[in-house]
C-alpha cells in the first residue's frame, strides 16, 4: 500500500482522543515588535517541540531596503530601487540595491489654471548594490554612511519580520487546534491541553523580540471558563474554519486543469487527516452544539483524498507492470 495512503487511513481510523467536558481554555491573540532576533526564536521553538515553525531570516535585498530605511531615510531624504544611473563596472554587476536619492524643495509656482504646486529636484547621493549570494554590499562612491549601512544590514540579516513571525504562529496554533474566532484571524479560542505547549512558544517569541533590542512582544492569553455563549462562538468558529479547509481539499482534487502530482496529493492526504482529527476533536468537545453539516462535508473531502491516493496506486501498479 502507498506509504501516504496508509498513513492517511491509520490516522482517520484511530481518532480516539482523551477528553474531559470542562471545555475551559484560552483566548490568544498578541502584538510584534517589526524585528525579532531569529536565532533566539530558532532555539525558542526548537525547545518548544516546533522547530520546523521557525521562520527563515528576511536576508538579501529585504534585509538591505531595511537597513537603508534606518540609516540613510528621511523626510527628504528617499530610498528608490535600482537601477541607478551609473555606467562602468558598477552597472555591471547582475545585482539588485537602491539609491538614496536626495530631495530639495525649488520652490512653488502657479499653474495656468492657477493651481500651486512645489517644484522639487532630486539628486542622487549613493548607490548601493547586494551581490549574487547575498552578503557582499558594493557602493558605486565613497560615503559617510557606508559602514553604518553595511552595520545596519548585518543586523537585518540575522532577523525575522513581525509578518513572518505572525504567519509561524499561526501554523503553531493550528498543530495546537486552535480555532480563529474571527473570519480575518487575529484572536484565537485554544484548547487547555494545549495552553503549556503555547506558553512555551509565547516565551520564545518574548525572547526574540527583547534579543533584537526592538518594542516589546506581547501574547496575551485570556483565561477563562467557558459559557453558552462562547461554546457558541467556538462552534461557529469551528464550522467555518471546516468549510474553509473542505473546500480548498475539493477545489485542488477538482482542478482538472492542474491535477495533483505524487507529492501534491500526499500533502494534501495530511491535511486532509489533520482536518479529520481537528473535526472529531471539536465534535468530542462541543457535543451537539457543532454543526453536523461541516463534519460530513470533512468526512467526505477525506474519503475523495483516499480514493484519488488508491487510484494513483493502482496507476503506479500498472506502470510498473508494464515496465516489467
Amino acid at each position: 500500500m502507498n506509504v501516504g495512503l496508509g498513513r492517511l487511513k491509520e490516522r482517520t481510523k484511530a481518532m480516539t482522543i482523551q477528553h474531559s467536558t470542562n471545555i475551559s481554555g484560552a483566548v490568544t491573540f498578541w502584538t510584534l515588535p517589526e524585528r525579532l532576533d531569529h536565532g533566539v526564536l530558532k532555539a525558542g521553538l526548537v525547545a518548544a517541540g516546533f522547530g520546523g515553525s521557525a521562520p527563515e531570516p528576511s536576508s538579501g535585498v529585504p534585509a538591505l531596503k531595511r537597513a537603508l530605511m534606518r540609516v540613510a531615510a528621511g523626510r527628504r531624504r528617499l530610498v528608490r530601487p535600482l537601477p541607478c544611473s551609473k555606467d562602468g563596472d558598477f552597472a555591471t554587476h547582475n545585482a539588485r540595491g537602491y539609491s538614496v536619492v536626495d530631495e530639495t524643495v525649488l520652490g512653488e509656482r502657479t499653474l495656468p489654471d492657477g493651481t500651486k504646486t512645489t517644484e522639487l529636484a532630486h539628486a542622487e547621493s549613493y548607490c548601493v548594490v547586494l551581490l549574487p549570494g547575498g552578503e557582499s554590499l558594493v557602493f558605486d562612491r565613497e560615503s559617510p554612511e557606508a559602514d553604518s549601512v553595511r552595520k545596519a544590514f548585518a543586523e537585518e540579516s540575522g532577523v525575522v519580520t513581525d509578518v513572518q513571525v505572525s504567519s509561524a504562529l499561526v501554523g503553531v496554533l493550528w498543530r495546537l487546534r486552535a480555532i480563529s474566532l474571527r473570519p480575518t484571524g487575529g484572536v484565537y479560542y485554544l484548547p487547555q491541553n494545549g495552553l503549556v505547549a503555547w506558553a512555551n512558544v509565547s516565551k520564545a517569541v518574548v525572547e526574540a523580540a527583547d534579543a533584537a533590542g526592538t518594542n516589546p512582544a506581547r501574547i496575551y492569553q485570556v483565561r477563562t471558563q467557558i459559557d453558552d455563549e462562547a461554546v457558541r462562538a467556538v462552534a461557529d468558529a469551528v464550522t467555518r474554519e471546516l468549510d474553509q479547509a473542505a473546500a480548498a481539499i475539493e477545489a485542488a482534487l477538482s482542478d482538472s486543469d492542474h491535477p495533483l502530482g505524487r507529492r501534491a496529493l500526499d500533502t494534501k492526504a495530511e491535511d486532509a487527516a489533520a482536518l479529520a482529527e481537528k473535526a472529531k476533536f471539536y465534535e468530542t468537545l462541543l457535543g451537539t452544539v457543532i454543526n453536523k453539516a461541516a463534519l460530513v462535508r470533512v468526512d467526505a473531502e477525506v474519503n475523495a483524498v483516499m480514493a484519488a491516493m488508491e487510484a494513483r496506486a493502482r496507476q503506479d501498479e500498472a506502470r510498473e507492470a508494464k515496465a516489467g
